[in-house]
C-alpha cells in the first residue's frame, strides 16, 4: 500500500476504554452492526459477503472520529486507510475525479476500510459550485465494493445528494 495516498490507522483501544458521549454511541453501534462488528441478527449480509457501507463521522473531535474508525475496522478485522485528500484534489478540471476513481479501482479488489478525513474538501458544497461537478465524485465513490467512513466538522457543508447516501450520521460533539 506505499503507492496510495493513505495510511494505516490502528488503535489498541477497545470500546469500552473510551468514554463515548451519549450523542455518538447509539450511532456506533448502528455503524458497527452494518459492518458486521455486532452478530445481530439484522446484519445486512448478502449469501455471505459484506454489502458496502458509506457512513458519515460529524464533529470538530477529529481524533475521536479517526479513533471509532479504526475500533470499527479492528472489530470487522478489517485494515483502516485514512486517504490523503491533498494528494487526490487538483485544481486542474477533471483531475480530481481522475485521481479517486484510480485510487478506489486500485483498492477494489482489497477487503479494507476507508477514512476519507475532512471529506467536504471533495464532496462539500463549496466543491460542488467548483469546478468538480459532486454527482461525478459521488458515482466514482459508489464504484468501490468496501465500506466507506467519510469525516466532516458539520454535514451542513456537505452536498445534499451525499448526505443521503449515507446509512448512518455519527455526531462527535
Amino acid at each position: 500500500m506505499n503507492q496510495l495516498p493513505a495510511y494505516s490507522v490502528q488503535t489498541a483501544h477497545s470500546w469500552n476504554t473510551i468514554n463515548w458521549s451519549p450523542e455518538t454511541l447509539p450511532s456506533l453501534q448502528t455503524v458497527r452492526t452494518f459492518t458486521g462488528s455486532l452478530p445481530l441478527k439484522s446484519n445486512p449480509r448478502v449469501k455471505g459477503k459484506q454489502l458496502p457501507f458509506r457512513f458519515l463521522f460529524e464533529g470538530k473531535n477529529e481524533h475521536m472520529k479517526i479513533l471509532a474508525a479504526a475500533l470499527v475496522g479492528k472489530d470487522a478485522s478489517k485494515n483502516v486507510f485514512r486517504i490523503d485528500l491533498n494528494t487526490l484534489v487538483s485544481k486542474y478540471i477533471g483531475e480530481t475525479e481522475k485521481n479517486l476513481q484510480s485510487l478506489l479501482q486500485s483498492v477494489s479488489s482489497i477487503d479494507i476500510l476507508l477514512l476519507f478525513d475532512e471529506a467536504d474538501a471533495l464532496f462539500g458544497k463549496k466543491h460542488a459550485d467548483q469546478e468538480t461537478a459532486t454527482d461525478d465524485l459521488l458515482k466514482i465513490s459508489e464504484v468501490f465494493p468496501g465500506t466507506i467512513i467519510f469525516s466532516c466538522n458539520s454535514k451542513s457543508n456537505m452536498d445534499n445528494a451525499f448526505i443521503r447516501r449515507m446509512q448512518a450520521i455519527v455526531l462527535f460533539p
